[in-house]
């Protein structure tokens, strides 16, 4: 684990237990911790800019489709939502291919989150997906 992931990590790790305090660790909801979490939530697509500029030069731009989990509210206080700087994340890896299925439904995604680096991440932080399936 990098330096990176564990200063993101530890502050979700926290907010994880707060909640899980508040609202009973068998809730079955949400479940963020070290390495692995889980986040419910509705999935969207967008498209954004693209290499080479990301918006700077419409014209020369290429165009590239973003998937996005909107996280459930009873998913908000798990996640400390404030502190991640909305409601959503911008899924990421391997596992996106193919989700395009799932458009508009309710899924589970579980995966690791970390904050945003390039300029392919749209949303402050992101969830690199290792599954993703209908709710």
């Amino acid at each position: 684990m990098t330096l990176r992931n564990i200063a993101i990590a530890v502050p979700l790790a926290i907010i994880a237990c707060n909640a899980a305090a508040a609202h009973g660790a068998r809730s079955g909801r949400c479940v963020i911790k070290l390495g692995e979490s889980v986040v419910i939530g509705s999935l969207s697509s967008r498209v954004v800019y693209g290499p080479p500029n990301y918006g700077e030069d419409p014209q020369t731009d290429s165009k590239e489709t973003i998937y996005l989990l909107k996280f459930d509210p009873s998913c908000a206080d798990a996640l400390g939502a404030r502190k991640i700087g909305g409601n959503q994340f911008q899924l990421v890896g391997e596992k996106v291919i193919g989700v395009q299925k799932f458009l508009g439904k309710k899924v589970v995604v579980k995966g690791e989150i970390f904050r945003g680096e390039t300029g392919h991440h749209h949303t402050r932080f992101v969830l690199d997906a290792s599954n993703v399936v209908a709710k």
